[in-house]
């Protein structure tokens, strides 16, 4: 009765679809720095410095572009969860 009373009052997400979509996202993350990290060693090991550089400034950009992208398309795929419960749903306080 109290579990269906609470669960009745979530929005309609899967939170698990949810959870897994910002992990793959993170692994994907993850992958694309190990490969400009591994880029940018070829590049000094090749005494490439322009591309060295340019691999610098992309890889700074990249990764809180990256962040952003990821953080504004979840709240746009899942914003049902972010908004307020209605009145109706909310808990009252003992005394009140």
């Amino acid at each position: 009765m109290l579990l269906s009373g609470v669960t009745g009052s979530l929005p309609n997400v899967e939170y698990t679809v949810a959870i897994e979509w910002g992990y793959y996202a993170f692994i994907f993350l993850s992958g694309t720095c190990l490969l400009i990290g591994l880029l940018g060693d070829r590049f000094y090991d090749d005494r490439r410095s322009v591309a060295l550089s340019r691999l610098a400034i992309l890889s700074r950009i990249y990764y809180p572009a990256f962040v952003l992208a990821v953080v504004l398309i979840y709240y746009l795929k899942f914003r049902q969860a972010f908004r307020p419960l209605p009145a109706r749903c909310r808990l009252r306080r003992r005394g009140s």
